[in-house]
């Protein structure tokens, strides 16, 4: 049974019980003979009476039918007309006569803000066209419609949302042209939903508003797509330094460290100081600044100890008051968050979470045990073995004597002689580390842990746009910055002898470079030439792979491909091959190789070029022909570009020959690549 039909439905007349003699009635009782009854206890309109008690018959019958559906045994008795009346006038009672509205009537009539932590049922569910769904929901005195996001309706069409099914819904929207009775608004109001803010209730929960505003979602069941976040219970491990963010002209951001604005409204300072000291300047126009603050805070699930327990909240148009209140090691309930994600952002294992006009938080106390347990994305500085147990991406601090800029990067020792190398960021443009002194004791807060180097020991770790470099000693790395001192008193020797070890390394990586790059330009202009002449080249190539293996340089650093390294160990072989192809006994092999290899292409004039194979005379011929001459029937069939005619012209040299145009095969994607 459905509210719609529990609206019609009438009952048998019985004998009298409770006191009411329903035999006057006549043989079917419903709602109209509850309507005359309470009318005449109440001065209300009888058109919004009846209007009224139609509505809580119908809610009270498609209850009573659950109950008795459900529970046969237990619950028969009460089908019964009598009974139904008995809980209308019941309800008329604490409504009409004591003024006590339900949920739904408190949001629909502004009593009440939407935003509230309430549980309904779900009295239908409507699929409409395209797999669009809406739900109808009611508190058990009355219903509304309810708009759903994407979230919610893939939980409609799988089947995941179905009548009967408690939900509790909480930051909800009310989407409303304006004040109006419920019982007149079902057509005109509705209220809006998401995933974030929805989820299954208990199937005993009862209805209504339930105790405080809200409740905690857990950071790993939160959808990107699934609309605002109303609670998240956290903790905050890390809170990042704080930028500074210009508007210029309405579109154009200047984002600027706390250091850097300092300097900057210095500077301007300075600037306007001397025009007062020159008379004849005339001070330019100082148009108002528009300046916010942003920053960014590594949070922790106090809740959960199962799948993703961590989120980074992004703190937009905030201030410097803001940033001094949040404390790190604290345990925080923030409300009202949004899910922050890109078109093209990586996915992460860290949501990514930013705020509203309207989140706000409350601090609460570190009581439980799982609240202070220690956790390993805490702020703290990173010891001397700790690396390999750090996971890639996650945040780093760092203390330890600044050894120069080596390998695209600079290198830092710590006190166990570990080498560490910071990669400079792409997205940042000026290089903090070049006021750096040979051996100076650095302190590095809010790195990005990367890939260990096997071949020369290394441990990269990332500079980020958080990353902050302290050249001098503060509370934080006081401690360690003192035994890093007295280290350095007695062990300095040692210290500077691993510096230079690192700058001779540093010396062998530019040499491999020029030795590198010589070879690649080698590589390539062999490949742009006819293959036959080539071939006259592998001589210098060798030499120059041999100076390489001198120079001790792996792929990456020489910004060398592997499949160019593995054609250059092949090169010696290429050579004999290049020989044998040359042999006038192979060339009807050769052929038969290029015509059934022509054969597997779909050409228009691969007729043309087959008799073109036919009337060669000799190796070198085929070769010859068949590189040159193809590209004007390949460009005129593919239309293609000065470009991508190079990429043509090897599709043909991958035809050439079934042995030595296999190794030419793999220079052919390096060419591409570079």
């Amino acid at each position: 049974m459905n509210l719609e039909k529990a609206a019609g439905y009438k009952f048998t007349s019985k004998p009298a019980t409770s006191g009411i003699t329903t035999t006057n009635f006549g043989s079917s009782l419903d709602w109209t003979q509850i309507s005359d009854i309470l009318d005449k206890l109440s001065s209300i309109n009888k058109k919004q009476l009846d209007e009224w008690v139609k509505n809580q018959y119908s809610m009270v019958v498609w209850k009573t039918a659950s109950y008795v559906r459900s529970y046969p045994i237990v619950f028969s008795s009460y089908w019964d007309w009598s009974f139904i009346f008995e809980q209308v006038k019941l309800r008329f009672r604490k409504e009409i006569l004591e003024k006590k509205s339900s949920c739904l009537k408190m949001i629909v009539e502004y009593m009440s803000p939407s935003l509230r932590y309430f549980i309904a049922i779900v009295s239908k569910v409507i699929i409409e066209e395209n797999n669009a769904a809406e739900i109808i929901i009611s508190d058990g005195w009355y219903t509304i419609k309810c708009r759903l996001d994407g979230v919610l309706t893939k939980a409609v069409n799988s089947g995941a949302i179905e009548v009967g099914m408690k939900l509790a819904i909480c930051g909800a929207a009310l989407e409303s042209p304006g004040y109006m009775p419920i019982l007149e608004s079902f057509n005109e109001v509705e209220l809006k939903i998401n995933g974030n803010g929805t989820r299954r209730a208990k199937w005993d929960a009862q209805l209504g508003f339930q105790d405080g505003l809200y409740y905690p979602i857990h950071l790993s069941n939160i959808d990107p797509e699934g609309g605002n976040v109303t609670a998240v219970d956290a903790i905050v491990l890390r809170k990042y330094p704080l930028k500074y963010v210009e508007t210029i002209d309405s579109d154009k951001k200047i984002f600027r460290s706390e250091s850097e604005e300092i300097q900057y409204i210095t500077d301007l300072e300075e600037k306007y100081q001397n025009y007062d000291v020159i008379p004849s300047s005339s001070p330019p126009e100082n148009p108002r600044r528009e300046v916010s603050c942003s920053f960014k805070v590594l949070v922790k699930d106090s809740n959960c100890q199962n799948g993703n327990q961590y989120a980074v909240i992004n703190f937009w148009n905030s201030t410097q008051e803001v940033y001094e209140d949040l404390k790190e090691f604290t345990k925080l309930v923030f409300f009202n968050l949004r899910p922050y994600s890109k078109p093209n952002m990586k996915k992460s294992s860290i949501i990514q979470l930013s705020t509203t006009n309207t989140t706000k938080w409350k601090v609460q106390e570190l009581t439980e045990v799982l609240d202070i347990t220690p956790d390993k994305n805490f702020r703290h500085i990173l010891t001397p073995n700790e690396f390999d147990s750090y996971e890639m991406e996650q945040d780093i601090d760092l203390i330890a004597w600044y050894a120069g800029n080596i390998l695209n990067g600079h290198c830092f020792i710590d006190q166990k002689y570990n080498v560490y190398l910071v990669q400079l960021s792409p997205f940042i443009s000026k290089d903090y580390f070049s006021k750096l002194k040979m051996g100076q004791i650095t302190g590095l807060t809010d790195l990005k842990r990367g890939p260990k180097d096997e071949q020369f020991n290394l441990n990269i770790v990332r500079q980020c746009s958080e990353t902050k470099i302290y050249r001098k000693s503060n509370a934080y790395f006081k401690e360690r910055w003192v035994q890093m001192e007295d280290y350095l008193n007695t062990n300095e020797c040692s210290i500077k002898q691993k510096i230079e070890e690192l700058q001779d390394l540093n010396t062998d990586i530019q040499l491999g470079k020029t030795i590198a790059h010589q070879f690649q330009n080698e590589v390539i202009a062999t490949c742009f030439e006819n293959p036959v002449e080539s071939f006259e080249r592998c001589g210098k190539i060798v030499e120059l792979k041999y100076l390489l293996d001198q120079s001790k340089i792996v792929g990456r650093y020489c910004e060398l491909e592997s499949n160019l390294i593995k054609f250059v160990l092949d090169v010696e072989n290429l050579i004999e091959i290049a020989k044998d192809a040359y042999s006038e006994s192979v060339l009807s092999e050769f052929k038969a190789c290029l015509v059934k290899k022509l054969n597997t292409i779909d050409l228009d004039n691969s007729s043309t070029l087959t008799n073109m194979i036919q009337s060669m005379d000799s190796v070198e011929d085929c070769l010859t022909k068949i590189y040159k001459e193809p590209i004007e029937i390949v460009s005129e069939k593919w239309n293609t570009g000065q470009d991508d005619i190079l990429a043509c012209r090897y599709e043909f040299v991958d035809l050439l020959s079934y042995q030595l145009m296999t190794k030419i095969y793999l220079v052919r994607n390096l060419i591409l690549f570079f």
